[in-house]
């Protein structure tokens, strides 16, 4: 389904086998493959913004071969990313704290 839901009434649907949005009632109208398949919105003459609805369950098979096909790459590492040398010389409060406990239960 697809609703209107702007304030000044400014889409209208048009294809092949379109139906259009019915005057003094709700908005809506179903869009379907080949029904309703286009979409125009805003402007004085609704046609500012125009919208063709692909379904993609009608592309399965193309869609398929070009994953098969397709070549695999890999992302060159960005340098700011790159992981760091090696660990921190400096310790932390919860590492200092972790090692206090640890000596202590060591005398007990």
């Amino acid at each position: 389904m697809f609703y209107d839901m702007s304030s000044h009434q400014s889409s209208q649907v048009f294809g092949d086998k379109a139906t259009p949005f019915r005057p003094e009632r709700e908005r809506k109208v179903v869009v379907q493959p080949v029904m309703n398949e286009f979409i125009e919105m805003g402007g004085r003459d609704r046609d500012l913004v125009c919208f063709r609805l692909l379904w993609a369950s009608l592309y399965y098979d193309k869609i398929e071969e070009l994953i098969k096909t397709r070549e695999a790459t890999t992302l060159a590492k960005h340098p700011r990313l790159t992981d760091t040398a090696g660990p921190s010389r400096e310790m932390t409060n919860i590492q200092r704290l972790s090692n206090a406990s640890t000596a202590k239960d060591s005398l007990l």
